[in-house]
């Protein structure tokens, strides 16, 4: 037995959204036979199809920590205060790098975060990485098809016009590209139910990351495409606020705000390297590293 398993049935989660699951589910695959877990639906829906199995009405009395996501969700922050009845300590999560201050929840004893630049933002944090864009860097592969991806964000739910664009008008800007695009297809968000003829929803992911381009305004299926070796784009046409992308922010991949830009782009005949820009690996070791010391301390 493992240092860490010695303490796994201390451990409760709260998670909301499929991208932070994802980021649990190395550690969850290595160490649980069933996770208890608060979620709301979207999340329990998620659960049910993989091959794990979850309890979903954990009762806190019977753990010392809740580990949770940082996503702005209500449950969110109902489940810290229920735990901090309860006398549990809290680790927060983050599985992704923009808007840290808006989601971290309040009274929380840890906080995990990707990287040097994240610890700068919350006080104390710990840096972990990113186990789940360390397990598709393991898996990426070469072989591409030829046709272009788009990756619908929530963006109006939560910014409305502010940013200069929507998912939507995104959208309808490539499909006026179409006949001089690849062979377009529509990945909607988990938390849209946009409607998609054309992929199976549950190939969306398999099929974005065997796909040659890839675009999006910003989220975190972006970044495994780009860890994947696609040749991903930011399109934030019209784009009149910050820049939420972060392979962009670090000139890893195009920021493009224009169809004229894009067209442009389109034309070119090199082919960017995505080998060695990024390096999450060891990630999933130091999540558990880290863990385990908190635990132990307690």
């Amino acid at each position: 037995m493992t240092q860490i398993q010695e303490h796994i049935n201390k451990l409760v989660f709260c998670v909301t959204e499929i991208g932070s699951a994802q980021y649990l589910l190395p550690f969850w695959e290595k160490h649980f036979n069933k996770i208890p877990i608060i979620a709301n639906e979207l999340l329990k829906e998620w659960c049910r199809n993989q091959k794990l199995e979850f309890d979903f009405n954990p009762n806190l009395q019977n753990f010392e920590f809740l580990i949770t996501s940082a996503t702005e969700n209500e449950i969110e922050r109902i489940a810290v205060e229920s735990a901090k009845s309860h006398n549990l300590q809290v680790i927060q999560f983050f599985d992704q790098w923009f808007n840290l201050e808006k989601r971290s929840l309040d009274d929380v004893d840890f906080s995990f975060v990707i990287d040097e630049e994240n610890k700068e933002i919350i006080e104390d944090a710990i840096v972990i990485g990113q186990p789940a864009f360390e397990k598709v860097q393991m898996q990426s592969s070469d072989h591409k098809f030829d046709r272009m991806v788009y990756i619908e964000q929530p963006i109006e739910q939560y910014y409305g016009n502010s940013l200069g664009y929507t998912e939507m008008t995104l959208w309808k800007s490539l499909l006026e590209l179409k006949e001089k695009l690849p062979k377009l297809y529509f990945i909607p968000h988990p938390a849209t139910k946009t409607q998609n003829e054309y992929v199976p929803e549950e190939e969306f992911i398999g099929f974005t990351l065997n796909s040659k381009y890839v675009v999006g305004a910003f989220s975190s299926l972006m970044i495994s495409a780009y860890l994947n070796k696609c040749q991903v784009i930011s399109y934030q046409e019209g784009l009149v606020n910050k820049n939420l992308d972060q392979l962009s922010k670090k000139e890893l991949i195009p920021l493009i705000t224009s169809r004229e830009e894009l067209e442009n782009w389109l034309q070119r005949t090199e082919v960017f390297d995505t080998s060695s820009a990024l390096d999450f690996t060891g990630s999933l070791s130091s999540f558990e590293k880290s863990l385990t010391k908190i635990l132990e301390e307690r």
